[in-house]
Order: structure tokens, then C-alpha cells, then sequence
């Protein structure tokens, strides 16, 4: 901002010797900064010119992140694809081995400490929403073909419901 404001005044006319005292800044500062706008132009000249020495350390653990929400049907999005998980776990609910949450009882879900998990299974399910039917295949692998063998079982009969960025699942509508 400095540099600008001193280059503006270069430009007015204002004499080196006179923005120097003027602004309290050194003669010098002044006089280089005016050669570097003439030898290099103006946008270079209010930018610092890459120095011999250690390059920037990164600091990763210094880092902040933060998301930005940039698609504004977001919320609506996030909504129909968490109606649709929750459905489908409504739907997948009898037979778990976790106890729900309860009010007054527990309030997490309860899981036997001898439950012992024997590896992870792929569940691909859609739900027929005129027939409330789930039409659901589990598999070994999660991999595209998998996928698209699920697709194909259903013909002509699911819609894509894309969530927003950031969402854990990608659901499919069945119709």
C-alpha cells in the first residue's frame, strides 16, 4: 500500500528529495524503488523482488484449513442424500449387532464387547420409492464394476442424487 501510495506521488511530479521527506522514508528506499518501477514497470515495482537465501520453510502444522461452501444448493442437496442414508438404515437396522441409542437408558449406540469384526463387505442398495421395496446387493469388493452390476440390475429405473463436495456417500435414487 505504501509503495503505491509513493508511486502515485513519483507520477504527480513530486520530486524524490521532497516525497522522502514528506513520507519519513529514506532517500534511498525512495530512489530504488523509483528505478525499479522504470526498469521493470510498475505492478513489479510494489512487489519484493526474490531474494539469494533459504527458501520459505513450510510449516504444515501451521496450517489452518476451512471449507468453503461454494454450491448454494448445499443444504438442500446434504438433506435429500441424509433422508436417503437414513432411510436405508432404517431399512438395514434389524439384525445389527448395535443396540440404537435410547433416551434415559444410553445415550450411544451399545455394541457387545465380544463383537469381533471379520472384515468389511460392500452394500449397495437403492430404495423403489412408490413400493418402499430395497433393492440392495453385498459384495466383496468395492470397485466400479461392482457398481455398475448394481446399475444394471435396476434398469432404467434409478436417478443420480449428486451430494455436495465434502459429504461421506454418493446415493443413488431408485425410482
Amino acid at each position: 500500500m505504501e509503495r503505491a501510495r509513493l508511486l502515485l506521488q513519483l507520477a504527480d511530479g513530486v520530486l524524490p528529495k521532497d516525497l522522502a521527506q514528506e513520507s519519513d522514508t529514506p532517500i534511498t528506499t525512495v530512489y530504488r524503488l523509483l528505478n525499479k518501477a522504470l526498469e521493470l514497470g510498475v505492478v513489479a515495482a510494489l512487489d519484493d523482488l526474490q531474494r539469494s537465501g533459504r527458501p520459505a520453510d513450510i510449516k504444515p502444522h501451521k496450517i489452518r484449513y476451512y471449507l468453503e461452501r461454494r454450491d448454494p444448493d448445499f443444504d438442500e442437496k446434504m438433506a435429500q442424500a441424509l433422508v436417503m442414508v437414513q432411510q436405508a438404515e432404517w431399512t438395514l437396522a434389524q439384525g445389527t449387532p448395535d443396540l440404537p441409542p435410547q433416551p434415559g437408558k444410553h445415550p450411544c449406540v451399545g455394541r457387545d464387547y465380544e463383537y469381533v469384526r471379520h472384515g468389511t463387505l460392500s452394500v449397495l442398495a437403492g430404495i423403489d420409492l412408490v413400493t418402499g421395496t430395497v433393492i440392495g446387493t453385498v459384495e466383496d469388493r468395492r470397485r466400479s464394476q461392482e457398481f455398475v452390476a448394481f446399475l444394471q440390475s435396476v434398469p432404467n429405473r434409478f436417478e443420480f442424487v449428486f451430494t455436495p463436495k465434502h459429504a461421506s456417500r454418493q446415493p443413488v435414487r431408485i425410482s
